[in-house]
């Protein structure tokens, strides 16, 4: 077979959600692979359950604390979990101290829009980074607010989940 008849495969297609668990079984039983980057999704080895973004951890804790479900992030943070601010000063530690933070902003505001996007994963064996960038309106004692930023979040395994231990919440400046 001639180079110009050799077939071509589209590198640009998403593969079915059955061909993502297909590679997600490949990845949690293969131990020299730790992430695969798909157009439009990432799949990570070690439980796979931080990804796809809207099945997996991070689509989970927006959707619990969009939905003013925070005690369901209990399930997500580490008992030593931190949360930083923009300058990296301490927010909350400790998981209680984390969820009750999310409470407080749930309960303090009217969130109008969110947006993250799928987050890029660097992983270590039992530790991985995950970024995200967001945008997100919202009210708060009759004042309309607009932020865009960054999540840094920490996370280290824990069986075959994944538990975030740190966090940190970088604002981009407003154009």
């Amino acid at each position: 077979m001639s180079a110009s008849s050799t077939p071509r495969h589209s590198c640009n297609r998403r593969p079915s959600i059955l061909g993502q668990a297909v590679i997600a079984e490949i990845l949690c039983k293969t131990p020299r692979i730790s992430t695969i980057v798909l157009r439009g999704g990432t799949l990570l080895k070690g439980g796979c359950t931080w990804f796809p973004q809207r099945k997996g951890t991070h689509g989970r804790i927006n959707e619990a604390w969009l939905g003013g479900r925070t005690g369901e992030l209990n399930e997500y943070f580490h008992n030593d979990m931190v949360i930083r601010g923009p300058d990296l000063t301490e927010l909350a530690r400790g998981r209680e101290t984390c969820v009750k933070s999310y409470e407080d902003f749930v309960q303090k505001s009217l969130v109008r829009n969110f947006k993250a996007s799928e987050p890029e994963v660097d992983l270590w064996d039992s530790l991985a980074a995950a970024t995200s960038s967001w945008a997100i309106t919202y009210e708060m004692q009759g004042q309309a607010y607009q932020e865009l930023g960054r999540d840094l979040f920490v996370l280290t395994r824990a069986g075959r989940r994944w538990l975030v231990i740190w966090r940190a919440v970088l604002l981009s400046p407003q154009p």
